[in-house]
């Protein structure tokens, strides 16, 4: 005959494996439970193809505004080299027109100088 403690040795086992038992299909709800919560990744294969192209179109636009924009640096670093070469252009007349303005002011004032000797003269030689 079993004792009294192996009595309740298996009366123990049997609660527990009644309690697992029944515990089981509750166990996996509450384990699944908070998947109801999750949102599903995009799904349809117009969401995916939607996001693509907006992306491409992104990146034709960025690359777009890149092309225009190399080609105004492109245009103005052409129009900056012309702008260089009529300013020293300008410059070296600026400078020859100085020197030639010189030149004449020297000549005239040496021709003012000749006459006022001239005037100078004939009124000296004249008394």
């Amino acid at each position: 005959m079993p004792s009294v403690s192996e009595n309740v040795l298996s009366e123990t086992a049997s609660a527990v494996d009644l309690k697992s038992n029944d515990k089981a299909p509750n166990d996996e709800d509450v384990l699944y439970d908070d998947l109801d919560d999750v949102k599903p990744a995009q799904t349809s294969v117009g969401e995916i193809a939607g996001s693509s192209s907006n992306k491409i179109k992104k990146t034709i636009n960025n690359n777009n505004t890149t092309r225009s924009l190399v080609e105004e640096v492109d245009y103005l670093q052409d129009r900056l080299g012309l702008l260089e070469k009529e300013n020293e252009i300008l410059k070296r007349n600026m400078g020859t027109l100085y020197r030639t303005a010189m030149a004449e002011i020297q000549r005239k004032d040496e021709q003012i100088a000749q006459f006022q000797d001239e005037q100078f003269k004939l009124h000296a030689g004249g008394r």
